[in-house]
């Protein structure tokens, strides 16, 4: 772990620094992504990943890390953090939220939310079409102040995470216009406070969501970093299917959470085409209440300890969100813990990050692409066809008789028209049950809807907590 000391000179432009760097590395002939100031300070020894965790809002992020650390083992110099959405005052940055980060060593990502709770003190609705109008640009530079005020100017900002899932006034799905000029208002008047250097996270949350979340990209000259949430919850591999082994249910699980529909491997994709460096903003082992999280999991562990070392993934910063409630858990460090595997299984990969010639982590090789070679031979035809012998079958046997041939083409009618039948019987088959899937589908998706926004709500509970 990087000592106290030297952290504070360190860890707050070392995100900056690591993300300008990786931009550089990542970019691909898109267009330009934003300049990010890097820092005058020397950055030697900042980790290639920066890690980071989540405990509790404020003042309880400074020990809650430090135990995390403790207890992990991890490298822990970065946290998230989470303003009250109660109020315009709350989002633009309060001081018993700002002021215990402030030469606290630990490097800050701000969510910011871009609507708060309620209605104006007219009884008008805030809206996203109302930000993106400029209505709240004032809000947006008073927090900018706020941070730059506090020694903050570095912080991370992640306007409107999670904005395709159904669970925050801020969902995009139908709004995409107003939310993607909203994001853009917010980076251009923050960006335009003296003094400031932040860097701005574009943050969907993992999956098919409410849209395709690449929809609502800003574009290259307003995002710094693309991040992802991702934790260990299936609503068709947990609880454990009847038949299927725990150890298949959570491979499975991790399945879809890789290369499932807008996965990690989409995110990963998605940011290389950008030029943009990967954040995993949010991350946990997860026990629900309601069965539909993986429970003690080191596999999980692993795997995300794998897609985080890998560098075609290019993840410049990830947070642990270590925290507990009674319908929710991701705690790996609280001292009656449910996750005693999955610790281990972090200590193990943190010990080998700490030691002097620590490996590469290198996720298990994907096969070969198979190259198939499709050889076309020519048969050159001689002139003179040779006169076939007697019983001879073949392309130079004799042309049947009539009568042959007329048996032989009423075979072939009857062939034709009962493949036809047949072919007309599996097509109405295959109608059936892709109509089937499709109502199946339609009710999956709406009890994902619901019990991710349960989800939601038991996390904002436990922020708030």
């Amino acid at each position: 772990m990087i000592p106290r000391s030297r952290a504070r000179a360190l860890v707050r432009p070392a995100v900056t620094a690591l993300l300008a760097s990786a931009m550089l590395l990542g970019t691909t002939g898109t267009a330009a992504p934003a300049t990010v100031t890097a820092p005058s300070q020397a950055t030697a020894g900042v980790p290639a990943q920066a890690w980071g965790v989540y405990t509790g809002p404020g003042a309880k992020n400074l020990p809650g890390s430090a135990a995390f650390a403790q207890k992990t083992g991890l490298p822990i110099t970065n946290v998230v953090d989470f303003p009250p959405t109660s109020s315009w005052a709350g989002i633009t940055g309060q001081h018993w939220l700002l002021d215990p980060y402030r030469g606290s060593g630990l490097a800050l990502e701000y969510s910011l939310p871009l609507l708060p709770d309620g209605v104006a003190a007219d009884g008008s609705a805030w809206t996203l079409e109302g930000c993106a109008r400029g209505e709240y640009d004032a809000q947006w530079a008073t927090l900018g102040r706020n941070l730059v005020n506090g020694d903050l100017a570095s912080t991370v900002v992640r306007p409107g995470w999670e904005f395709n899932g159904s669970w925050y006034k801020w969902n995009a799905a139908g709004k995409v216009e107003a939310f993607v000029d909203c994001f853009r208002r917010v980076v251009t008047t923050m960006r335009a406070v003296p003094g400031s250097s932040f860097t701005f996270n574009w943050n969907p949350n993992l999956g098919a969501g409410t849209f395709p979340a690449e929809l609502a990209y800003p574009g290259n000259a307003y995002v710094d970093v693309v991040g992802i949430d991702v934790y260990d919850t299936s609503w068709t591999w947990y609880p454990t299917p009847s038949g299927v082994s725990v150890e298949k249910a959570r491979q499975s699980a991790w399945s879809w959470v890789l290369n499932g529909d807008h996965g990690l491997t989409f995110w990963s994709s998605f940011a290389r085409q950008h030029g943009k460096p990967m954040s995993i903003s949010e991350w946990g082992v997860t026990w629900r209440s309601d069965g539909h999280g993986g429970g003690d999991n080191p596999y999980f562990i692993d795997r995300m300890m794998d897609f985080i070392a890998d560098p075609v993934n290019n993840v410049v910063v990830n947070h642990y969100f270590n925290t507990h409630s009674p319908a929710l858990s991701h705690d790996l460090v609280r001292s009656d813990t449910i996750f005693s595997a999955a610790l281990a299984a972090l200590q193990a990969r943190a010990a080998a990050l700490a030691g002097p010639a620590a490996p590469t982590v290198t996720p298990p090789a994907s096969p070969a692409p198979v190259t198939t070679t499709t050889t076309i031979t020519t048969t050159t035809v001689p002139a003179t066809v040779p006169a076939p012998t007697s019983g001879a079958t073949g392309p130079g046997a004799a042309a049947p008789s009539a009568t042959t041939a007329t048996a032989q083409s009423a075979t072939a009618g009857k062939t034709t028209a009962k493949t036809r039948k047949e072919a007309a019987q599996k097509k109405k088959a295959r109608a059936v049950q892709r109509r089937k899937k499709a109502a199946k589908a339609k009710a999956t998706r709406a009890a994902r809807k619901h019990r991710a926004q349960q989800a939601a709500a038991a996390r904002r509970a436990a922020r708030a907590g």
